[in-house]
């Protein structure tokens, strides 16, 4: 594992890492890596599998330094799909050919940040998928909790059509809801979305619903009433007893 994380750390030092904003997709990466290895372990993967997963977390932001150097931002649909870019990095820089499943670990990476992972893939290929996907939102979800991902506030009503979507334990798709208020639950459409076992039980364990739904009512006082009904919905779902 060392040899791979000594090419992530060449590779980032070509690109202003005194500037906050690469530091922290830095530090993100190697939570991501963390929780990876968590999510593992908990499967009783195997050390092989294990290693695949640390793999795929190292790697799966590398072309975000590149995205934010070119624009300045992160934002895909106003820059590049930064997934597809990490797997163009990887190949390019050759930095996993050595890999016996590099395929596997390109596959997950492009598929990380996608609104549904594809279909045309392996149930192997599939549980990697959802390994980063599932490392990735815990840390966003992280992030949100801690203020580092800023939330704007709003004075208006979500429509039926996204808190159904919250209630009937679905992801908030950006593209199917053309307000910013609605647009704005996909934080909360993430916990929705989370695959395995460990990843809900550190969801409960940690308070991470009940953090994120205050913040939420904090942002959108008048929604308060209707935020609590998905609250509850959600918790019960993931199957936390509500008192």
């Amino acid at each position: 594992m060392d040899k791979y994380i000594e090419f992530f750390e060449n590779y980032i030092k070509s690109f202003d890492l005194a500037n906050e904003n690469l530091q922290r997709k830095k530090e993100h990466t190697y939570r991501v890596m963390k929780f990876c290895d968590f999510i593992a372990e908990d499967l009783e993967l195997n050390e092989q599998d294990i290693f695949l997963a640390n793999i795929i977390g190292l790697f799966h932001d590398i072309g975000r330094f590149y995205q934010y150097e070119k624009y300045g931002k992160f934002h895909d649909w106003q820059t590049i799909d930064h997934a597809l870019l990490s797997v163009k990095i990887l190949k390019e820089t050759k930095m996993i050919d050595d890999l016996e499943e590099k395929e596997l670990v390109l596959t997950a990476i492009k598929n990380h940040n996608k609104i549904k992972v594809c279909e045309d893939i392996t149930e192997r290929e599939r549980l990697f998928c959802d390994l980063i996907r599932d490392a990735d939102k815990l840390d966003i979800l992280n992030l949100v909790i801690e203020g580092r991902i800023k939330m704007n506030p709003y004075n208006e009503k979500y429509s039926k059509e996204a808190i159904d979507t919250l209630i009937k334990g679905e992801f908030i798709d950006l593209s199917q809801f053309n307000r910013k208020v609605d647009q704005s639950l996909v934080k909360i459409g993430l916990i929705n979305d989370l695959v395995f076992p460990a990843t809900k039980k550190y969801v409960i364990e940690n308070n991470v619903i009940d953090q994120i739904i205050m913040i939420y009512e904090q942002k959108n006082p008048m929604e308060t009433e209707t935020l609590e009904k998905v609250k509850i919905n959600i918790k019960e779902r993931l199957g936390e007893r509500i008192c």
